[in-house]
């Protein structure tokens, strides 16, 4: 057997080894990464948006751009014919 062969034959007997290496640790990182997500809690931001004209009043201009967490804060409309509405902004993930 020359040395072709005899590296040939090393290679196709770690293949499989590898491959099983490369399994488990695919499983530990999933299983490790689960672990994580599932101790995160998604929090949603809002944020107020006016229509940004001459027409906006100074109660709701003051609002333009302030930013709460879903659901806390002021909600539109403030006053008869309010054209503002709260956008979503982010996502910030904590632990429990």
């Amino acid at each position: 057997m020359n040395l072709g062969q005899m590296l040939g034959a090393a290679v196709r007997e770690s293949i499989p080894a590898r491959a099983s290496a490369i399994s488990r640790f695919g499983q530990i990182a999933g299983e490790q990464t689960r672990e994580v997500l599932e101790a995160l809690v998604p929090i949603r931001y809002e944020m107020w948006q006016t229509a940004e004209d001459e027409r906006t009043c100074p109660i709701c201009g003051q609002l333009s751009g302030e930013i709460w967490p879903e659901g806390e804060g002021f909600t539109p409309p403030v006053h008869d014919h309010c054209r503002c509405r709260r956008v979503y902004r982010h996502t910030e993930f904590r632990r429990r």
